[in-house]
């Protein structure tokens, strides 16, 4: 990386046919933008796992993966794709998701509010829903990341996450679970294994509901998960399981009390911490008891 070589970025957009408009030119160092680019890919590194080598890794989704997930949606072969009507909106998130790059300008908050809008209809994504949840967590992360930072730099203060959304996230996580274990049993017993698979939770159909009247939703999965809990119960071999989810979903729901001290929080919405949240619940209960 020598200092006197130059790295330069051109952003042109044809106006019409023979007429280009110049939208960005920059000339930098190619130390300083390897340092920029380096900035990006470390504060959007999210877990990813890998099918070949059977472990998690750090993964950098790609700005494109990004763009169609936050200006299209899942066309009929399962792909988050941009229509034709959406090309003037992806261009212009494409370019200002450049500059974030480029200029280390934080990530725009209305990027991190449409991941979190789209996220909330999980019903919109059949067969790309994981994809879509790493890309908003991702996002969230990248905002969350970006606005502490600068906070930090102006006012010498840390933002603390919203442990009320985030622990409602987490219990979602375990309802979603304790579902699926109860029926993979269930089916395990009965030999048919097709059923886990197309049978959507009761977690997943109140996946919006949680999001928007969180308290009151948490009672509904309570009562319509108790079939799943008395039949780990009665399991001689799942009846440690049955347990440990009771223990899980009391610890989270003495964390949830601490928030809800008044009407008015309890009518509150959860916010996007939520999401994180759900990851992370999921994320640990497929880890080892010794690694939680």
């Amino acid at each position: 990386l020598d200092n006197d070589n130059r790295f330069c970025v051109l952003i042109l957009e044809k106006v019409n046919n023979g007429r280009l408009a110049v939208k960005y030119f920059r000339s930098f160092a190619c130390s300083d933008i390897q340092q920029r680019a380096e900035n990006w890919y470390n504060s959007t590194q999210w877990p990813k796992w890998s099918a070949q080598s059977k472990k998690m890794f750090l993964d950098v989704p790609s700005i494109n993966r990004v763009v169609n997930f936050l200006c299209g949606a899942e066309n009929d072969k399962g792909i988050l794709t941009c229509s034709k009507q959406t090309d003037k909106l992806r261009q212009n998130t494409l370019e200002r998701l450049l500059l974030c790059i480029l200029e280390g300008k934080i990530l725009p908050e209305d990027m991190k509010s449409r991941a979190f809008y789209k996220l909330q209809n999980r019903n919109s994504f059949k067969k790309q829903w994981r994809q879509a949840l790493t890309l908003g967590c991702v996002i969230i992360k990248k905002y969350n990341w970006d606005r502490s930072r600068q906070i930090l730099n102006e006012k010498g203060e840390i933002i603390p996450m919203d442990n009320r959304s985030f622990a409602y996230g987490r219990l979602l996580a375990v309802y979603d679970k304790l579902e699926n274990d109860a029926m993979a049993v269930k089916n395990q017993l009965t030999e048919d294994k097709k059923a886990s698979d197309t049978r959507v939770t009761n977690a997943a159909r109140f996946w919006s509901a949680m999001i928007h009247r969180p308290l009151k939703t948490a009672a509904i999965l309570e009562s319509r998960t108790k079939y799943y809990q008395n039949a780990l119960a009665k399991n001689r071999t799942t009846t440690g399981l049955k347990i440990y989810y009771d223990k899980i979903r009391q610890d989270i729901y003495n964390e949830i009390a601490k928030f809800e001290t008044d009407e008015i929080v309890r009518q509150r919405p959860a916010n996007e911490d939520f999401v994180l949240g759900y990851y992370y619940q999921q994320q640990l209960s497929y880890k080892k008891k010794s690694e939680q």
